[in-house]
């Protein structure tokens, strides 16, 4: 196999099938543009060379949702303009965050998996200024993950966190 052909819509429509491709190794996609807290339809077929390429059939359909636009909070300040470093990307056992803070502050770290479901929470205590933290994820499956970390003070959503064992 070459690759993967992919397709997508919305589910509440349904629209045009939006299509894509990814390589014949990879275990994920990233799309960008989606509208958010929306149900999408997707389906994915192997296409194969040499020339005549052969087609394998579309998979059935399956679904993903969007998650929601998070609601500003006046009080809370954004790390847009800050550096935060999330490393390694694709993770086998462990995540490492490295960021700047204001204030000493409890940590949240929330993982969510494609559905917008929680699979893991973790709080952690960091001091003011420079922060290095560890997040264990062996506990997680292979897959793509968002990642949220939120403070006090701020909030950063971190999208397309692979897990690859």
């Amino acid at each position: 196999m070459n690759y993967y052909q992919i397709r997508y819509r919305t589910q509440a429509g349904p629209g045009a099938w939006q299509n894509g491709t990814a390589a014949g190794i990879a275990s994920s996609k990233n799309i960008v543009g989606l509208s958010v807290n929306t149900t999408y339809e997707w389906q994915i077929r192997a296409i194969c060379n040499p020339s005549p390429f052969s087609t394998g059939a579309w998979s059935g359909l399956d679904d993903f949702n969007t998650l929601s636009a998070k609601e500003t909070n006046s009080s809370e300040t954004s790390l847009e303009n800050e550096q935060l470093r999330v490393y390694p990307n694709p993770a086998q056992h462990t995540i490492y965050l490295d960021g700047t803070i204001p204030t000493s502050q409890e940590l949240n770290l929330i993982v969510r998996d494609m559905n917008g479901r929680k699979v893991k929470v973790v709080s952690l205590w960091a001091q003011a200024g420079d922060f290095h933290l560890e997040m264990n994820v062996h506990d997680l499956s292979n897959g793509v993950y968002s990642l949220e970390i939120s403070g006090t003070e701020w909030h950063k959503n971190i999208s397309n966190i692979l897990i690859a064992k």
